[in-house]
């Protein structure tokens, strides 16, 4: 096969229907069948109630994805699919995927955000403007971002980084995924959960679920209008940086050195692109699907760096995290 074939261009048009496919799996509850024992194609279409034909393709495309894998007929769960993949766990991604067989990215909707530079995730709506007031919305949204961040939060969560954090300020928190898994095995620390108001409420409801309520508080805030509040060694940001541009980032930035004390700690979790830029693909996409969704996108490690030396901070380092993440620390 010559370099210049279109198999390419079959790989990256093929790539439209697996998303699709991974939701209705879900939906299905195609997991929990696999989960439970060892199950032949047949054995699958009865459980679902669907046909021979759909059945296959399902489980084709599952398989090929490394969420089953499949022996002479029988089907089995990997261990990503058993992680992230069932409802039971406490790492499961159905927020997310619930969210995203509801907000499909069309051909014409990022047209429209490539010609206006501007989300259409919400249509003309603006996304903080009026999706905040939207109790519905916002518990959608908070589910999904935490579904998603659940199982990096824990990974990060063991970092050395947080053996000598005692008072943490959580900025733009959500639902309190990081805070709660952090002082989980951190218990000496203290944190502070910052967002807006209708977030915070459901932030109180995790933390409440995971007895925390006593070492992590929330605190409304609109954190472009007002200052960070003050006392706090370590200001966290979890994949707030990529939903604005760079300039409100260095505002955010500025406003953590405000903050700090000296030697206080500056952290950022997010998925970084490549010097020179052009990859890798999940970052690329993921900075792609920002412009459908956010006013921001992926940065680069020097970017970041930049950012917060012009905000005043130093000693700027990056750690790989879990997954595609990355996490970067200045000093005040």
């Amino acid at each position: 096969m010559t370099d210049d074939n279109d198999a390419l261009l079959w790989q990256v048009w093929m790539t439209s229907v697996q998303l699709p496919a991974l939701t209705v799996a879900n939906e299905l509850g195609l997991f929990e069948i696999v989960y439970e024992k060892e199950v032949t194609a047949i054995d699958v279409s009865d459980a679902l109630g669907i046909e021979p034909r759909p059945t296959l393709a399902l489980l084709d495309v599952m398989t090929s994805l490394n969420f089953l894998s499949v022996k002479e007929g029988v089907y089995s769960i990997t261990q990503t699919a058993s992680k992230h993949l069932l409802r039971e766990s406490p790492f499961y991604w159905g927020g997310m995927l619930d969210r995203m067989s509801k907000m499909a990215i069309t051909h014409d909707i990022l047209m429209m955000c490539v010609k206006e530079n501007k989300s259409k995730v919400y249509g003309d709506d603006d996304m903080y403007e009026d999706h905040h007031q939207n109790k519905e919305q916002v518990s959608a949204h908070c589910y999904s971002m935490h579904s998603r961040a659940a199982s990096s939060a824990e990974y990060l969560a063991e970092f050395k980084v947080f053996h000598d954090v005692q008072l943490m300020l959580d900025v733009g928190g959500g639902r309190g995924t990081y805070s709660v898994a952090i002082l989980k095995h951190n218990p000496h620390i203290k944190s502070t959960v910052l967002d807006l108001p209708l977030v915070c409420e459901l932030a109180m409801e995790y933390i409440d679920e995971n007895g925390l309520s006593d070492k992590i508080i929330t605190q409304p805030i609109d954190f472009f209008k007002e200052d960070f509040p003050l006392g706090n060694d370590t200001v966290f940001f979890a994949d707030v940086f990529h939903d604005w541009p760079y300039e409100k980032c260095l505002m955010l930035a500025k406003k953590a050195y405000k903050a700090l004390p000296d030697k206080g700690k500056i952290l950022l979790h997010e998925i970084v692109l490549r010097e020179g830029r052009g990859g890798p693909l999940v970052a690329a996409s993921y900075s792609m699907a920002m412009l459908f969704a956010t006013e921001g996108q992926q940065f680069t490690f020097s970017e970041l760096s930049k950012l917060l030396k012009e905000a005043g901070f130093r000693n700027v380092q990056r750690q790989l995290s879990y997954g595609y993440y990355s996490l970067i620390i200045g000093i005040k």
